[in-house]
């Protein structure tokens, strides 16, 4: 099982019982006590007690009323699990409870308590100014690439992020922000005008396919918070591009379009060359020109390899239904307005729908067969306009229910995705050269992860390039060491995940129901690895931030053996 036990999940964000008034940066175990997992132990400051031993009356909020919690120090008590930190002055919160409107969210970030992150930082000087100050060419504006051009240009080093486009435009559809992804986004200090522009799910239906029969849900939002310590949203991919876009700008990000990478260097010194010939120079180059990346194709190339690319036998379409279409329409208009993830299982496929901007457009993704049959080696043709009356073929004897919601899909705006697996890279980094997002581990959607992980590259390049500087090399290793093996876990997730999903009827599918069934109740594992609480704690709460500066010496010894003899000892692993 790719799950870790909980008692092993850091959780860095505050953590909040949504569903009572009490507060933890740790999460609440079932028995009601502040989880102590042995690092930035917050509950310290506010109980007056070691975190273990916290029990929290549920109806206050230590960090408003210290007072009432039993606190009467700002400091963590003798015997903290946490030394690194002990003695470091808490913040508090003060001030009467929060009003909580609608879904709260929005307030519940804006008065979070502090991340213990920050107390990491201070300790291990994350936020001091890294010893040598890099110029940074970042290739490709998209999500991977602004992200982690925040992320660098907040601790000091210089970024430039170049992209062939005229002009960055905002595109695409619905996506899910997951709590792996909030927190970094928090870090990086855009986590609030992310979540002006979130739905929240508040759980998820699973459902057959041919009755629209609910099989069992699955409790999102506000418990996905309290556990994780940071929420679960969905998006329009338009508004998240277009906040980081303007938040690398604030920040001073030299961004220049009209600059297309024919090329890195051959020896992957840092350096880049445009379509004009002209050569680009800095102190590293991170690709992050997503799935068709010139620069892997490079590396590969340069390592006498091949890129693996295998056809799932799957396409994808993707829709949005605006609000007004659904006029007359109930229970379409009740999907549109409850924050309700839905999640229709079928022989040889499954939809995915949930409310985004404001409940004012309906998002709907579609898995099924691939009829095309496009060669997977030639991506150029990977995405297409879809065809209505192709969609409505496919989904004919669906329930009627999801035959309506199609039926009120606008002609001419259906994209649609043919699904390639790619092999797993020997490595991300050459030289100076490193690979992030979707150009070293393009994702399956089954999981929902491929913009989360694109983010956990970018919050583990600022940690790495915060302390290792002055050798890049190195730093890249570190970053592998750190990242490669869970991205390519989350891969292969998602493979899996399909798997389960596309059954076709009979006694197999029969089995995956009854386990959702029991899911539902509390007693199993749920067959839908987004679903089961496990696997969440696997995806959603690990924090690669984290792990990469309370594990720095063993990255950091690892790295050095690979980058050294470009292995990794079966000891290390």
């Amino acid at each position: 099982m790719l799950g870790i036990p909980a008692s092993t999940i850091a959780i860095l964000l505050a953590s909040a019982h949504l569903g009572a008034a009490a507060w933890c940066n740790y999460g609440w175990n079932d028995n009601g006590r502040c989880k102590d997992l042995g690092f930035s132990c917050f509950c310290c400051a506010v109980s007056g007690q070691k975190g273990g031993d916290f029990v929290v009356n549920r109806d206050i909020k230590p960090w408003a009323s210290p007072t009432a919690a039993g606190s009467s120090s700002t400091k963590c008590l003798e015997g903290c699990p946490d030394e690194a930190v002990k003695g470091v002055e808490r913040p508090r919160k003060d001030g009467a409870n929060v009003k909580v409107p609608n879904d709260g969210i929005a307030t519940i970030i804006a008065n979070r308590p502090p991340d213990p992150m920050e107390y990491y930082r201070e300790t291990w000087r994350l936020h001091a100014r890294p010893e040598r100050k890099l110029k940074v060419i970042i290739v490709g504006a998209g999500i991977a690439g602004l992200s982690a051009g925040i992320g660098l240009q907040q601790i000091g080093h210089r970024v430039t992020i170049v992209d062939r486009v005229r002009e960055i435009t905002e595109v695409g559809a619905g996506m899910q922000m997951a709590p792996n992804n909030m927190r970094i986004l928090g870090r990086f200090g855009v986590l609030p005008a992310v979540a002006e522009h979130c739905n929240f799910i508040q759980e998820i239906s699973l459902r057959r396919w041919q009755n629209n029969a609910e099989l069992g849900t699955a409790p999102l939002m506000p418990g996905v918070a309290g556990k994780y310590g940071a929420p679960l949203g969905v998006i329009h991919r338009a508004d998240l591009q277009h906040i980081l876009l303007e938040a690398a700008k604030k920040a001073g990000i030299d961004i220049r379009t009209d600059h297309s990478v024919v090329k890195a260097d051959d020896q992957f010194e840092a350096r880049v060359q445009l379509k004009n010939g002209e050569w680009l120079e800095g102190d590293l180059v991170i690709a992050a020109d997503g799935i068709k990346s010139v620069i892997r194709r490079q590396i590969i190339e340069h390592r006498n390899q091949k890129d693996h690319v295998t056809p799932t036998g799957d396409a994808a379409y993707r829709v949005l239904i605006p609000k007004e279409k659904m006029a007359g329409d109930e229970y379409a208009l009740s999907l549109l307005n409850r924050n309700v993830g839905m999640r229709w299982m079928g022989p040889g496929g499954h939809i995915m729908g949930y409310p985004i901007r404001n409940n004012q457009v309906y998002n709907m993704v579609l898995l099924h067969p691939d009829k095309h049959h496009v060669d997977a080696q030639d991506g150029e043709f990977w995405t297409r306009k879809g065809d209505k009356s192709e969609m409505m073929e496919v989904y004919k004897d669906w329930c009627p229910e999801v035959r309506n919601l199609l039926s009120y899909v606008p002609e001419g705006e259906i994209l649609e995705w043919t699904l390639n697996s790619h092999h797993p890279l020997s490595s991300w980094s050459e030289n100076k050269v490193v690979l992030i997002g979707d150009s070293c581990h393009p994702m399956l959607p089954y999981v929902a992860q491929g913009a989360a992980q694109a983010i956990e590259d970018a919050g583990v390049l600022q940690c790495v390039l915060a302390k290792c500087s002055a050798d890049v090399p190195l730093a890249l290793a570190v970053y592998e060491s750190v990242r490669k093996a869970r991205g390519e876990a989350i891969q292969g997730s998602a493979a899996m995940t399909r798997v389960e999903l596309h059954l076709p009827d009979g006694p197999a599918q029969q089995e995956r129901d009854r386990k959702i069934r029991e899911a539902s109740r509390g007693t199993g594992d749920n067959p839908d690895l987004w679903a089961d609480q496990t696997f969440q704690e696997f995806m959603w709460g690990t924090d690669v931030m984290r792990d990469t500066i309370v594990r720095w010496p063993e990255h950091q010894a690892r790295a050095r053996w690979t980058h050294l003899y470009g292995l990794t000892p079966v000891a290390c692993r």
